[in-house]
């Protein structure tokens, strides 16, 4: 992520206007485990102009029910990251006992 943040910096100081920052859902802007990390990546790009449009689901940010669904949408997200780390390293660890 941080090295579309840099490419947007980049082409955004030139000529070319990047307008859009398009995913398939807001999860895959950030997994994180503090979910201000989330909104500070939103945050950095929305501060070079780009607006942040998911495919899936709409994002509605203008109201308390959208920024509180989207919050949740972040912390679910986090917590399927820890999951997946969790089954990996249990993973490494059968391997490792089983040779």
């Amino acid at each position: 992520m941080g090295e579309a943040i840099r490419y947007l910096e980049k082409e955004n100081k030139k000529f070319t206007n990047i307008h859009y920052f398009v995913v398939t859902d807001a999860d895959r802007i950030a997994r994180p485990d503090d979910i201000a990390e989330a909104f500070t990546l939103e945050q950095n790009i929305e501060a070079l102009g780009v607006k942040i449009v998911t495919v899936n689901n709409k994002r509605d940010m203008e109201t308390d029910e959208g920024k509180f669904l989207h919050t949740i949408q972040y912390a679910i997200a986090g917590l399927e990251r820890r999951k997946i780390l969790r089954r990996v390293m249990n993973g490494k660890l059968s391997s490792m006992k089983s040779g």
